[in-house]
């Protein structure tokens, strides 16, 4: 690699970096700001409301890390092109094809990372600050529901349950069964 593209995919990715960070900060914040009203009815610690944003911060990977790598490579090449740096490379016969190849590995690599983050972490982070927003509300959600055309079915250690009709104008269950499990 020569200096040159060195230089230039070091800057790329300090920007990246600062960028991600400042972007992140800014989403927890915001994601902190809406959520605490309706999370403090119920008085949580503060360290279950940090880890449940914490835990919801990767949900939000898929939009940020494609912004911050086009943020990035425009501040970058605005930051070349005022410094006359590309103009000087152009003029001294060197390629602009050459300039541009490691934002472009760079481009496919975070491209990659980013779907393996969206597949392989976002479900686990979602299972985590959903378990996290039930502990802190102590309302379960529909964990173990399985819905049919006979009715929801709903499992715990103890047995079964199934409820047929619901109808929650009157908040009226009929047609239950309950069945035990030995």
């Amino acid at each position: 690699m020569r200096i040159l593209e060195r230089y230039l995919l070091g800057s790329y990715l300090k920007v990246f970096f600062i960028l991600l960070a400042v972007i992140t900060a800014l989403i927890a914040i915001a994601e902190f700001l809406e959520r605490y009203p309706d999370l403090s009815e119920y008085s949580p610690a503060f360290f279950q409301v940090a880890l449940y944003i914490l835990y919801r911060l990767p949900g939000f990977g898929g939009y940020i890390l494609p912004m911050v790598t086009l943020l990035s490579i425009i501040f970058t090449l605005g930051q070349a092109s005022r410094h006359r740096e590309i103009l000087i490379i152009s003029a001294s016969g060197g390629r602009l094809r050459e300039v541009f190849r490691p934002f472009i590995v760079a481009g496919i690599v975070i491209t990659l990372l980013s779907g393996l983050f969206t597949n392989l972490f976002m479900p686990l982070s979602k299972r985590f600050s959903r378990a996290i927003l039930e502990d802190i509300t102590k309302e379960p959600g529909l964990r173990g529901a399985l819905a049919s055309s006979e009715g929801i079915w709903f499992r715990s250690e103890q047995g079964i349950m199934r409820i047929g009709i619901y109808e929650p104008e009157g908040s009226l269950a009929k047609d239950i069964g309950v069945y035990e499990i030995e």
